[in-house]
């Protein structure tokens, strides 16, 4: 995992996050794409239930090393 904090100068944005995360998927259940990138953004403050937001995915064939997108 990779995580990437966001400080602006402004102080009210201070404290966001970035995860990019690596997930192997189950063997039997998807065999075209074994691998996914999922980033996650996490706000600086609570603004609803869910404070954690699904940003993206990237889905790959073969291993590779995490990287940001």
């Amino acid at each position: 995992m990779i995580i990437r904090e966001m400080n602006s100068t402004a102080g009210d944005h201070a404290g966001r996050k970035m995860y990019y995360v690596k997930v192997k998927t189950s063997p039997g259940e998807c065999k075209e794409w074994p691998w996914l990138f999922i980033k996650l953004y996490e706000p600086p403050l609570v603004t609803s239930v869910s404070r954690v937001e699904f940003k993206g995915l990237k889905k790959m064939k073969e291993e590779y090393k995490l990287v940001t997108f």
